[in-house]
């Protein structure tokens, strides 16, 4: 089924925040088919991080740090 709704994240060098923004989609009941895309600068945790909670997430490294 294709996802009606993209979740879109960008983020560089905050785990935290991202962790506690994928539970808080991880929480949401009745909620349409989403995707998540991620978009984080060079830092290895991040994929870790994202796949921990939604394993078929896209995850796209750009290769200078974020603001």
């Amino acid at each position: 089924m294709e996802p009606l709704i993209s979740v879109c994240i960008v983020t560089g060098r905050r785990n935290g925040m991202l962790d506690e923004a994928l539970r808080c989609l991880q929480d949401q009941l009745d909620s349409p088919t989403f995707e998540v895309l991620v978009c984080a600068d060079a830092d290895p945790t991040v994929e870790a991080t994202v796949r921990a909670r939604f394993p078929d997430a896209t995850v796209v490294h750009v290769p200078k740090t974020l603001p």
